[in-house]
């Protein structure tokens, strides 16, 4: 493409850009005055759709590249915004300010680092040096390293093991497949040699409007909660409505898979599903594959490669692809 021909692309692409940026704003207007939340999640899904159909106008295919349509991905979480704070999951914490763990040997041991684990979260979650004597009203994203640093600093307290564990999109280390975000912190603490997992902040992942399906296939839009994946298999929902509800979950091979996956899941965009026609939201990895990928020895992305992996960064082929699981 020539100079001239570029420059007129360009303008081309602004022009597109300011049209559909005053779309999406009259939409989060017209969000914001909706009552109905079942027409606002009606609205939202209809936007996806209108996403996935416009990226292609702003996709260059001579240097495979976006132009300004990361801006107008930042529009759309504007309209998701407008939906209230809700979840996929109905499960509450069992923490209160005033209820201190009252359990038996290594069990007590690890509500108690729970307790004062949530307790210092509570505290930073307040304004003001005010808050209240639950949790489960506040938004806990992206509070994941605070909440786990906190958890080391108990344990080495009372000498216990912990281990501060961070996973990244694709399980792999400085991972730029989301640009540098997406990442999540856990830890893995060893009571008489028995582990149990420890995430204190795991229900920011239930969030709905952060776990449409629909979300997924959008580029510069990270795809779908790993909530979302989680809710589709029964051992995985317990395991969340355990975690959620206590902060802890004895760790098992079993379990660390139901775990990892849905992360796993939640960092395949839509081009994995285009090349695949996999919607059975399952992954092959074994415990011991995700052992390997906690190490840094083995990864997501060595198996499934970096075009399929975090923010998609080219357009379906068919923007009206159904996600349903099948």
């Amino acid at each position: 493409m020539e100079a001239k021909e570029l420059l007129a692309y360009y303008h081309e692409v602004d022009e597109k850009y300011e049209r559909y940026k005053k779309i999406l704003n009259d939409n989060r207007e017209i969000l914001l005055d909706t009552q109905s939340a079942k027409e606002k999640v009606e609205r939202i899904k209809n936007l996806y759709t209108f996403m996935k159909e416009i990226c292609p106008e702003f996709y260059l295919e001579t240097i495979k590249e976006f132009t300004n349509f990361d801006l107008l991905s930042y529009l759309l979480l504007d309209c998701e915004d407008t939906l209230e704070k809700e979840y996929i999951l109905d499960t509450t914490s069992n923490f209160h300010v005033l209820k201190k763990p009252n359990l038996v040997e290594e069990e007590l041991i690890t509500s108690t680092i729970v307790y004062w684990t949530r307790k210092a979260l509570l505290k930073k979650l307040g304004r003001n040096g005010k808050y209240r004597h639950t949790f489960d009203f506040y938004d806990v994203s992206n509070y994941c390293e605070f909440a786990s640093e906190k958890t080391v600093g108990i344990c080495n307290k009372m000498s216990i093991p912990c281990y501060q564990i961070k996973i990244e999109p694709g399980f792999i280390k400085n991972s730029m497949l989301c640009n540098g975000s997406g990442y999540h912190y856990f830890n893995i603490i060893l009571i008489q040699d028995i582990p149990y997992l420890v995430a204190c902040t795991y229900k920011q992942f239930f969030l709905l409007k952060k776990c449409f399906l629909e979300r997924i296939g959008i580029p510069y839009l990270y795809g779908c909660y790993a909530g979302a994946f989680m809710m589709m298999k029964e051992g995985r929902r317990k395991l969340a409505e355990k975690l959620i509800r206590d902060g802890y979950i004895l760790l098992t091979d079993e379990v660390l898979k139901d775990y990892l996956d849905g992360f796993a899941l939640s960092y395949r965009n839509g081009l994995y599903y285009e090349r695949t026609s996999d919607f059975s939201y399952t992954t092959s990895y074994t415990s011991e594959d995700y052992k390997n990928f906690l190490k840094w020895k083995d990864s997501q992305l060595h198996h499934e490669g970096d075009i399929v992996l975090g923010l998609q960064r080219k357009p379906l082929k068919n923007p009206y692809m159904s996600f349903a699981k099948r």
